[in-house]
């Protein structure tokens, strides 16, 4: 699966589309369509395709099978397997035919537009990017503990590059995000991949025992001799404070002695000494808990002095399969079992997903998936059964909340019978629009889901559009 280290991200590189066609003027057009974005390359026969492909590399491979041999794609796909394959045909393949892995996409020739293209060959080109990684980190060796961060997107590029700078020293970092971005998961890899690697990470969640119990196990004095303070048990290594706004004031000047002077004073007659590295993480703005009096000035300037912030799933959608790859391929080997791909439109489910549990929620929906999947392939389906079974009573009670489906205050001053049928009528609308923003546009998907057949469901959504145009 595709991991990216805690390191610069990689320079971006042209694609290199390479244009196989009998046809002169689609040559032409393609080509002056896509050049702006790509490296063009052009071929009006086997001899030439073959030559370009030995002496240059290519990355996505438009054919227009028109006049040639049907086995020539194979052939070349053989002879270069890390081509990514776009097939241009008015006769469709049989299904039952093993196409290669790299074939792509297949196309109706008489409906492909040069101007619709450009969308495609960027899709290639994303394809051909996921497959490589997946590749080259089935290639990887096993390693002890392996944490490494999934993604790819723009917007993760700086925080890769602050983990690569908090990985080469032993500064205090302050991790935020939502709940569920992986702000644990980036802070062990940092960990892992720094200068104190080889000491012990010890990881405190705040919020999981009472203020009193904590600074007590934090910093001491405890009841044991035996087992020390947890800020101790981190010398020579990390100390990771996850949900750090939840700490007590007395815990808060503990940890800046620590910062500052690297002392732990359980007994003030014999403070104990340590040499931990501090990371935390916090889903809020400390500035104004500082204000409000609950968070210290003094120990939110040496913890910011490293901010990382992560963004939420909804903001690097690019990343979406990658890390559903990643996690379907993880479950999949627990249960025992291989998956071959994500089917495209289920992909398509995915990525119209609100996330609101960012990646935490991701791996479990791809958890259920596994489950739920039959076959060796990931099919629409699976995910929206494995997106339904996540909600939580939790967040049925938000969505209520939120007013997700909703009435008109005036169906109250109605008539018992007309307000019955109208707030039917807002009922009917609301869920026809969540099972298909569900289903990602696939009416017989979101029909399957509401437990109707197509023919119902495609009656309520005539029905709701027509009330709505009669302004009801």
């Amino acid at each position: 699966m595709i991991t990216v280290p805690v390191s610069s991200p990689a320079p971006h590189r042209l694609c290199r589309v390479l244009i196989v066609s009998k046809e002169a003027s689609l040559r032409r057009d393609l080509a002056r369509t896509l050049m702006s974005e790509h490296e063009m390359l052009s071929a009006e026969d086997e001899a030439t395709a073959r030559s370009l492909l030995s002496s240059t590399s290519v990355d996505v491979l438009l054919f227009d099978a028109a006049g040639f041999d049907p086995d020539l794609p194979t052939l070349l796909l053989e002879s270069h397997p890390a081509l990514t394959l776009v097939l241009l045909t008015d006769l469709y393949p049989n299904p039952d035919t093993p196409w290669p892995q790299r074939l792509f996409l297949t196309l109706p020739r008489s409906a492909c537009p040069p101007e619709s293209m450009a969308q495609v060959v960027h899709r290639a080109q994303q394809y051909k990017q996921l497959t490589e990684r997946i590749a080259a980190r089935e290639r990887q060796p096993d390693r002890a503990a392996p944490v490494q961060i999934v993604g790819s997107s723009r917007a993760m590029d700086p925080v890769f590059e602050l983990a690569h700078a908090a990985a080469t020293c032993a500064i205090p970092v302050l991790l935020v995000g939502e709940k569920g971005t992986g702000k644990e998961t980036l802070a062990r890899a940092i960990h892992h991949q720094g200068h104190g690697a080889s000491g012990p990470l010890v990881v405190v969640e705040c919020t999981a025992m009472a203020p009193e119990s904590l600074t007590r196990e934090l910093f001491g004095p405890l009841d044991s001799a035996l087992r020390p303070p947890l800020a101790v048990a981190a010398h020579e290594g990390t100390l990771l404070l996850a949900n750090i706004e939840s700490l007590t004031l007395e815990s808060q000047a503990q940890l800046v002695r620590l910062l500052q002077y690297g002392e732990i004073a359980a007994d003030q007659a014999q403070p104990q000494h340590a040499n931990v590295r501090v990371m935390a993480t916090t889903t809020q703005d400390l500035r104004p808990l500082v204000r409000a009096g609950t968070f210290r000035q003094d120990l939110l300037i040496p913890l910011k002095t490293l901010t990382i912030r992560i963004p939420p799933l909804r903001q690097r959608p690019d990343d979406i399969p990658l890390l559903a790859y990643h996690f379907v391929k993880r479950h999949a080997d627990r249960m025992g079992r291989a998956f071959d791909r994500i089917s495209p439109d289920a992909l398509r489910i995915l990525a119209q997903h609100r996330w609101p549990d960012n990646v935490r929620e991701l791996e479990a929906v791809m958890a259920r998936a596994a489950a739920f999947s039959r076959g060796n392939v990931i099919l629409p389906s699976d995910i929206a059964r494995a997106i339904e079974r996540a909600i939580s009573p939790v967040d049925l009670e938000f969505d209520a909340k939120s007013q997700e489906f909703s009435f008109d205050p005036g169906v109250w001053d109605l008539p018992y019978s007309e307000a019955k049928e109208q707030a039917r009528t807002s009922f009917d609308r609301q869920y026809v629009q969540q099972m298909m923003r569900r289903a990602g546009g696939n009416i017989s998907e979101a029909a399957r889901q509401s437990g109707l057949d197509r023919s119902n469901f495609r009656r309520i959504m005539r029905k709701t559009a027509d009330r709505r145009d009669d302004g009801s």
